[in-house]
């Protein structure tokens, strides 16, 4: 069953990441900064995405970011691609796409994206 989560995790992460045309360890960065309202630690930052890599463990501020990302795109009506475990995923619409869909949102949701680039 944990397996199972994880590889939802796993998807997430590299989901979110595309649609952000970002690194993994970028999207990682992102999350802590959101979570705790600072740049990380560049050894903590190292530490906490090795373990990820190694030992598939995803920090609770990672699960939320991306949840919260993706929620976003999803309410905005974005085709999200289905996600297959252990492949790579690929955006299906441009980063303007993205933005001008966003831009359905609100303002406020538009900047805590932005923001977050």
């Amino acid at each position: 069953m944990q397996n199972n989560y994880l590889m939802q995790d796993i998807d997430a992460i590299g989901l979110t990441a595309s649609i952000l045309a970002t690194s993994e360890t970028r999207l990682f960065e992102l999350a802590y900064q959101e979570w705790y309202g600072q740049a990380p630690q560049q050894r903590e930052l190292e530490r906490v995405f090795l373990a990820y890599l190694f030992d598939g463990e995803v920090p609770c501020w990672v699960r939320a970011f991306t949840r919260q990302t993706l929620q976003l795109c999803d309410e905005a009506g974005m085709a999200l691609p289905v996600p297959q475990s252990g492949h790579n995923v690929t955006l299906v619409v441009s980063p303007s796409e993205m933005i001008f869909a966003l831009m359905g949102l609100g303002a406020a949701c538009l900047g805590w994206l932005v923001g977050m680039l």
